[in-house]
């Protein structure tokens, strides 16, 4: 069952949600619901992204998260000239998928969002890349006009918040945003990379124009069923970290062969079949220097366990001799009066003392 929330002067929490039948029994669904303030746009950034889709972007305000699904939408609107008094227009739009929230916010004021594709005819694409409009009549945040002037495209962004209406068109409640939106890049790849994981080097994929719509963030480069963890980009170059260990194949990789994985790039949504990477043989040599530093703290730490139990050894004899020199320092009375005559004094011998005792 799915339905709508009325509206409330208010906001509450605690309400139990109830569902009341045509015979007027009540069923408690043991769940309660909350009214929160409505949600309020205030910004979007950035403002640069690829006509295809899928780049990023953060969306600014405040009660952002009373929305259950926010989602963003692209909303292009074709006009093809015939002549000065004729034209007809058609509308496209798209939704996006849902925004997310960032980890660990405690006070939500920002939602990421990635744009959707969007749809240009082919004589626009040739003007995106340095477009010329007159702002003043760009009703909504772009607007692309074909160098024949017959083909105009206005591109409208607009929030889904819910029953919020007032932000569907985000253009006019903020006139001063505007977004430009570029084609894909282009991206060079060589037929065979050979990775040495003995150096945990970066792989680097060379491009052109690879910070134009994106950012590090919108890369998604995928070695077999594991990630290259891209690491720094420019206008020419994204570099990415492989995993050390050679990853798994992909179950559907079939474009390498002889135990090379194959190396996707996604840049939002624009997917880049680039090389098949080699793996190759991991050196063991590499583990002599780490071996050699715990040999030697091994056998230091052997020799100051033998020193100290010399040291300790010593120390025991040195108390058993001070013992025994007690007993050697033992004096009998000479006084042959104080001993009765049925006693003697006799000497013990060993290899070391002489030991004086009175025995009967």
């Amino acid at each position: 069952m799915i339905v709508i929330t009325p509206a409330v002067n208010k906001t509450e929490q605690n309400l139990e949600i109830e569902l009341v039948l045509e015979d007027g029994s009540v069923i408690n669904t043991n769940h309660m619901f909350e009214y929160r303030g409505n949600p309020v746009f205030t910004d979007i950034r950035p403002r640069n992204h690829l006509t295809r889709g899928g780049t990023q972007v953060t969306v600014s305000g405040d009660n952002l998260d009373s929305v259950a699904e926010p989602r963003i939408t692209l909303t292009a609107v074709i006009t093809k000239f015939y002549n000065d008094t004729s034209s007809v227009s058609s509308t496209t739009e798209a939704d996006s998928q849902a925004c997310k929230l960032p980890p660990s916010t405690e006070n939500v004021i920002q939602i990421l969002c990635r744009l959707p594709a969007m749809s240009l005819p082919d004589k626009l694409l040739e003007q995106i890349e340095s477009p010329e409009h007159d702002t003043a009549e760009r009703p909504g945040v772009a607007a692309y006009v074909s160098s024949d002037g017959r083909i105009r495209a206005d591109i409208y962004v607009g929030l889904k918040l819910d029953g919020i209406r007032h932000f569907q068109n985000i253009s006019s409640v903020d006139p001063s945003i505007e977004i430009q939106f570029f084609p894909p890049p282009v991206v060079y790849c060589p037929h065979l990379i050979e990775f040495d994981p003995n150096k945990q080097d970066l792989v680097s994929i060379h491009g052109r124009h690879l910070r134009r719509g994106s950012r590090l963030v919108d890369f998604d480069i995928r070695l077999g069923i594991a990630a290259c963890v891209p690491k720094s980009l420019t206008d020419k170059r994204v570099d990415c970290r492989p995993p050390t260990k050679k990853p798994d194949r992909n179950s559907n990789d079939t474009l390498c062969h002889g135990g090379t994985l194959s190396m996707q790039v996604m840049i939002g949504y624009t997917h880049y079949q680039c090389s098949c990477v080699r793996y190759l043989p991991q050196d063991n040599t590499a583990l002599i220097p780490g071996l050699s530093v715990g040999l030697a703290v091994l056998f230091i730490i052997v020799v100051i366990v033998i020193i100290i139990g010399l040291l300790y050894r010593r120390h025991q004899e040195r108390q058993k001799a001070s013992r025994e020199n007690e007993l050697d320092t033992y004096e009998v009375p000479q006084d042959s009066n104080r001993l009765p005559s049925d006693y003697q004094v006799i000497q013990l011998h060993n290899t070391n003392h002489v030991y004086e005792n009175v025995v009967q």
